[in-house]
C-alpha cells in the first residue's frame, strides 16, 4: 500500500510538474483513467501549462468539471490569442457533458452565453447554479410572444427559465407581460 501512495504521488507530482513534457502527460493521462486518485490527477493536467492543446480539449469536454480548470490554465490566454472562439466551439462540441458538471465557474457561464447556440442555453438555463445575470440575459434574447410559434428548443429553454430559482423577478414579470 505504501509503495502505491508513492507511486501515485510520483504521479501526481510530474503531472502537475509544467516541464513535463506534453506527450507524457497525455500518457499519464491515458494509464491512470480508472485510479482512485483520478480526478487529483486529471485536475493537476489539465492545470499544467505544457499539457497539449488535444489532451486540454479532451479533457475540458470529456472530464466533468475540467473547463473550469482549463479556462484557468495559465496556457488559456495564448490559446484564445491563437483561435477566439476556442473555448466557445469546445464548450458547442462538449455541452451534454460540460454542463453535467453542476459548478460552472462564472467565466465558463459567459462563455457558454456568448455561443448564442440554443442547446448551450438549454444546458445552462438547467444548472441551478447559473448566475441570474445569464439567465436574464438568455430570456431578453427570446422571443417571448404568444402569436410566434416557438420552436421545440425555445419551448424547453423557456420552461427552464421559469422553473430556475435564479431567474429575477423582473424577469418573470418581463415574461408574463410578453406574452398576454
Amino acid at each position: 500500500m505504501l509503495r502505491s501512495n508513492l507511486m501515485s504521488g510520483d504521479i501526481f507530482l510530474e503531472a502537475s510538474d509544467e516541464k513535463t513534457p506534453p506527450d507524457r502527460l497525455d500518457g499519464i493521462y491515458q494509464q491512470n483513467r480508472n485510479r482512485g486518485y483520478r480526478q487529483r490527477l486529471i485536475s493537476a493536467i489539465a492545470a499544467n501549462p505544457n499539457s497539449s492543446l488535444e489532451l486540454l480539449k479532451q479533457l475540458f469536454i470529456n472530464e466533468p468539471g475540467m473547463a473550469n480548470i482549463i479556462i484557468d490554465n495559465p496556457v488559456a490566454s495564448l490559446l484564445l490569442l491563437e483561435n477566439f472562439n476556442l473555448f466557445k466551439e469546445w464548450v458547442i462540441e462538449g455541452q451534454n457533458r460540460i454542463f453535467l458538471y453542476q459548478q460552472i465557474s462564472p467565466e465558463l457561464q459567459k462563455i457558454a452565453l456568448s455561443t448564442e447556440n440554443q442547446g448551450v442555453w438549454w444546458e445552462l438555463v438547467k444548472l441551478k447554479t447559473t448566475q441570474t445575470e445569464v439567465i436574464d440575459s438568455i430570456a431578453n434574447s427570446l422571443s417571448w410572444s404568444a402569436k410566434k410559434p416557438p420552436n421545440n428548443i425555445e419551448t424547453l429553454i423557456k420552461q427552464e427559465i421559469a422553473k430556475n430559482p435564479n431567474t429575477s423577478i423582473q424577469t418573470l414579470i418581463k415574461i408574463l407581460k410578453k406574452q398576454r
